[in-house]
């Protein structure tokens, strides 16, 4: 007969916990979640080498310098937040015993400030990313005498949009510093549910409008590229802009992420409610988890950001660096990098899938 550790000694700043039953179903989503989180940052750190090692690489590519950091940082808050909650639920199950979290406390443990950043700085750099590409294409003089610097002035203001938003954050988290909360914390704890939703709303919106804006980009250039004799400008706003194929893709797998995250809070918030009210949860299996609008969504907006980012940097590593290979090779609007970019992400969702399928009839507590 197996027999649950109860801690005789309480330290301080922590308290029991009675029902301990859910969480060892938990376990394995802590787990998962670190191992996507890790794999994520294994695959930006090749990334931010190729920014970091050269001075005049990243004074060319600051807005997607600062998106791979953003990228980067939600994968570090996926991560973090894998290997916290499951060592708070394990030492739960063994100990009975949970630390006790306010606002504050919560705002600081590495999951939720990383995660927040790692919310924030993508979402509008990749919009800044389309504004300076529509500026580039549709109106070169502007473009070239105001904002020709490598995308300085596009930066700041990302960087200004980031600080704000997480200055607001730590404050409304400052406020109520002494309001207890769950012991798991998660960003909606630490910064309110309020302020999280805006942000998550704010994050769709910028993402579709980044997606319409590349669109328009992408037009553009089709108009240029059908052109018999294009002119010297035409080449060098095609030259300028021709990372919009995997920056429409980039958007497409952000927006999926930031819709994977809003329809995650929708459907487990009316699933605990029922729970709650009629004292049952739904039995899923694998297979029937994998096709829950969350974790479909969720899953493309893990994988679909990071290789498109990494693709983007490999992109404008050759371009500068190795011209002669890039222009004989690779300087086809990106088509190469997001062909690879559309491949890697159907196999390893199709692996998914595989996976989930091969576990069809094993059970999972939602």
């Amino acid at each position: 007969m197996t027999t649950t550790t109860v801690s005789k000694f309480i330290p301080e700043g922590y308290e029991t916990i009675k029902d301990i039953s859910i969480l060892k179903d938990l376990l394995i989503y802590q787990d998962i979640g670190f191992g996507l989180g890790a794999a994520g940052v294994l695959i930006n750190i090749p990334l931010l080498f190729i920014f970091f090692s050269s001075k005049r690489y990243l004074k060319k590519n600051k807005l997607l310098a600062y998106l791979a950091i953003g990228d980067t940082l939600n994968c570090l808050g996926v991560m973090f937040q894998g290997q916290q909650r499951g060592l708070w639920y394990r030492v739960a199950m063994e100990e009975r015993i949970v630390p006790i979290q306010t606002y504050w406390s919560c705002a600081w443990i590495p999951m939720d400030i990383l995660g927040l950043c790692g919310a924030l700085f993508p979402a509008i750099t990749t919009l800044s990313m389309g504004i300076e590409r529509l500026l580039a294409s549709n109106f070169p003089v502007i473009y070239r005498k105001q904002f020709a610097d490598g995308g300085t002035k596009f930066l700041i203001f990302s960087l200004a949009y980031s600080f704000i938003t997480l200055f607001t954050a730590l404050t409304i988290s400052f406020i109520n510093r002494n309001v207890k909360v769950r012991y798991y914390c998660g960003r909606k704890v630490s910064f309110s549910k309020e302020f999280l939703t805006g942000v998550y709303v704010m994050n769709v919106v910028t993402y579709c409008l980044s997606l319409i804006l590349t669109s328009i980009c992408l037009y553009e250039i089709i108009k240029m590229l059908n052109k018999s004799k294009g002119t010297k400008e035409n080449r060098d706003n095609l030259l300028r802009i021709k990372s919009l194929f995997l920056l429409a893709y980039l958007a497409v797998g952000d927006l999926m992420n930031c819709l994977g995250v809003m329809f995650q809070g929708l459907q487990r918030g009316n699933m605990y409610r029922t729970a709650i009210q009629n004292q049952i949860v739904p039995i899923q299996t694998y297979w029937s988890c994998a096709w829950v609008a969350f974790d479909l969504f969720g899953l493309c907006g893990a994988l679909l950001p990071a290789i498109t980012t990494l693709c983007m940097g490999v992109e404008r590593l050759l371009a500068s660096n190795f011209p002669v290979l890039y222009r004989s090779k690779f300087a086809n609007g990106g088509t190469l990098f997001l062909a690879f970019s559309i491949l890697y992400s159907v196999l390893t969702v199709l692996a998914a899938f595989i996976i989930a399928f091969i576990n069809k009839d094993v059970k999972e507590i939602a």
